[in-house]
């Protein structure tokens, strides 16, 4: 068989480049030969910019997964660099294939999250995307390595542990608007909600909805590159003072947008 038309029947599109084409097939000889084994495998693989590790795979279709997470990875990479969002160093990407391993790995108590990010690394739950059509299969693996790598763009910012001057909306908001996910129609909003400084670990739903909102607004109207150039400034900004001009920036969306708003404390 054609090997691009093997590519695509897989997973929904050409392939980018023969670079793209090798990675695929290598690992589908691996997988071929793995899959005959019926204990739960562990091992690592290692690409540009990349280290990819399998916890708790032990089937065949989940090594077949690991190809898209590969070439997506490199595009996300070079979709940040262009906008210099991307992360510096190897990033290590931890693949589980089952949900006892990457909550055990994350720390986690729940199955509401596929993806979590720490200082240069990604833990992702394979089995959430099993179930999708191949097309959108990519295009979720791409959006979620996308988001997570913006975090830990973010987290390079300012090392110590605790900071609070980058709010949870604006990591959360970045991390979508740059990995292109829907925008969720934006809900009545506290007239608090720019004073309170949630830690990003501690984000709530509305974090995610409303600082995809904000950031978004930030662009059309600053433009990305001056967002760019306002988070490496307040990077090196004292705490409080970067609280004070993100909850600034964050109260003027709101007046912007009264009609969404509601007196709720």
């Amino acid at each position: 068989m054609d090997p691009y038309r093997s590519y695509q029947a897989r997973f929904g599109c050409r392939p980018r480049s023969t670079v793209a084409l090798f990675i695929v097939l290598s690992w589908a000889l691996f997988a071929n030969s793995a899959c005959h084994k019926q204990r739960t495998r562990s091992f690592s693989h290692s690409g540009p910019g990349v280290t990819l590790q399998l916890q708790s795979v032990s089937d065949s279709e989940s090594l077949l997964f690991v190809p898209i997470v590969l070439v997506s990875f490199q595009q996300s990479l070079d979709s940040l660099n262009k906008d210099s969002f991307a992360p510096r160093g190897k990033t290590l990407v931890v693949l589980h294939g089952d949900a006892r391993s990457f909550m055990q790995s994350t720390n986690t108590q729940t199955l509401n999250i596929r993806s979590y990010a720490r200082p240069g690394r990604i833990d992702i739950l394979s089995t959430y995307f099993m179930g999708l059509e191949s097309r959108e299969r990519s295009r979720e693996i791409l959006a979620t390595l996308t988001h997570e790598m913006v975090h830990l763009y973010m987290m390079e910012k300012r090392e110590e542990p605790g900071f609070v001057g980058f709010p949870a909306w604006l990591h959360e908001g970045l991390a979508r608007t740059m990995a292109k996910q829907p925008i969720v129609p934006l809900s009545p909003i506290r007239k608090t909600f720019c004073q309170e400084a949630t830690p990003w670990k501690r984000a709530r739903t509305i974090d995610y909805s409303v600082g995809h909102q904000i950031v978004e607004w930030i662009v059309q109207r600053y433009s990305l590159a001056s967002l760019q150039r306002q988070i490496q400034k307040q990077a090196f900004e004292k705490p409080e003072n970067a609280r004070v001009f993100w909850q600034h920036l964050c109260q003027e969306f709101l007046d912007a947008h009264k009609t969404s708003s509601t007196p709720t404390s």
